[in-house]
């Protein structure tokens, strides 16, 4: 679903280099040492009023654009097709898309007592920051106060980790280069970019990551925050109905809204009934309706 697959997108804008460890030379690992201080979110800051974090892949017909926005209240994730998310301290809402692609605002819920807080700081921890295990090296380059780290994929070393199978997959792709660029001076990361080299010499860039600092602030939507927060809907779950460790967790939200719950990590989904026999989760339910519901532990 939607929700996922820009999750998966909003993890690979991810840009640090958390390789670094086959960096051999003591310099080059006092210059990732750098780089890792200074692109800590929290560090961004303390010296930028916000950061933007604009990534483009070009399929084709069109160009699809996700950017990444932090300031000290809150972040943010918009696309260009309509998605928003935006997590601030007191939760997570915005709009999706439901399966027929039509645009629908939602909020997020945490049954667990401090859910939010975890999940809110995974996403701050990786803002600027990927896990690259894989790629070679290439020598540091320094031009014009920018210093640019660049990672090589080539078809005989990916051939070695994952079998000659992939030589087939990769067709005539000869290498690809994850190129990182910084500020030389305060290590803070300017861009990154993805080109691919074949064999008959050809170049093609995948996808471009620019990073902005002190640009306009992200204004949000009131209308949406308005009906994302509204009190008109009711949300309840019946925890371990019948029980002696039976709960109620309660919510509410505005009538339009789809109400995205995380469960308590041993519980696994939600059912109609209290026998907990007639699975019903929130993607299924009746936006203007109120969600009464019950869920079992190890169910």
């Amino acid at each position: 679903m939607k929700m996922k697959t820009l999750l998966c997108l909003l993890l690979a804008l991810c840009l640090t280099l958390s390789a670094a460890a086959c960096l051999a030379e003591e310099d080059e690992d006092a210059v990732f040492a750098k780089i890792s201080e200074a692109n800590t979110l929290e560090a961004i800051l303390q010296n930028h009023q916000n950061v933007r974090a604009i990534m483009e892949s070009d399929y084709g017909d069109a160009v699809y654009t996700i950017t990444n926005y932090a300031d000290g209240e809150r972040l943010v994730t918009y696309d260009t097709e309509g998605y928003i998310s935006i997590m601030d301290p007191e939760g997570e809402w915005g709009k999706t898309s439901d399966e027929s692609g039509n645009h629908i605002p939602f909020i997020t819920f945490f049954v667990d007592e401090g859910g939010y807080t975890d999940y809110l700081a995974t996403f701050r921890e990786c803002f600027l920051s990927t896990d690259l295990d894989e790629g070679e090296l290439q020598p540091l380059e320094t031009e014009d106060g920018v210093l640019k780290i660049t990672l090589r994929q080539t078809r005989e070393a990916v051939a070695e980790v994952y079998g000659e199978e992939i030589i087939e997959w990769w067709g005539d792709l000869n290498a690809t280069d994850y190129v990182f660029c910084y500020d030389a001076e305060t290590f803070e990361q300017l861009g990154t970019s993805v080109v691919e080299y074949y064999d008959d010499g050809t170049t093609e860039e995948l996808m471009g990551t620019a990073i902005a600092y002190d640009g306009e602030t992200y204004e949000i939507d009131e209308e949406l925050y308005a009906q994302t927060h509204e009190q008109t809907r009711l949300l309840s779950i019946t925890m371990d109905p019948g029980t002696e460790e039976e709960t109620v967790w309660t919510a509410h939200t505005g009538k339009g809204v789809m109400a995205m719950i995380f469960l308590p990590e041993d519980y696994i989904s939600t059912y109609r009934d209290a026998e907990c026999t007639q699975e019903y989760y929130y993607w299924d339910a009746d936006l203007n309706e109120d969600f009464v519901v019950y869920a079992k532990k190890g169910m």
